[in-house]
């Protein structure tokens, strides 16, 4: 059985993404030392030229994951641990397994919680 909350995040250029990806997965971690982060893997302006449709490139940063029972509000939580230099700009979209598209998650006036995985 699983719960499967899939996450796009995407934020502009001028972030540091190495060092914002890295905080995000170092207070997931925290949370729960088995948590899986993101990855390395970003569709960004170097990387999108021939991957995707379209005569440009684009102009944020973007980063996919599909985790297994993460509880919102410790995502929410690990994106507010992060320096970012425009949080405006920062946009969290989730799409939880049962909903039919993705919303956008407030995740900057995200209630604080304890972050407890979800009971298997």
């Amino acid at each position: 059985m699983s719960r499967v909350m899939n996450v796009i995040l995407t934020f502009r250029c001028l972030e540091n993404a190495n060092s914002c990806i890295g905080q995000i997965n170092r207070a997931l971690q925290k949370q729960d030392p088995e948590r899986t982060g993101f990855s390395g893997l970003c569709i960004s302006q170097e990387t999108s030229s021939g991957i995707l449709g379209g005569d440009k490139n684009v102009e944020v940063m973007i980063y996919v994951a599909a985790f297994n029972y993460m509880p919102l509000d410790c995502l929410c939580g690990a994106l507010r641990a992060v320096y970012w230099r425009d949080p405006e700009n920062v946009q969290l979209f989730i799409k939880d397994e049962h909903d039919v598209r993705f919303h956008e998650a407030e995740w900057r006036h995200y209630r604080d919680a304890e972050c407890r995985r979800y009971q298997q």
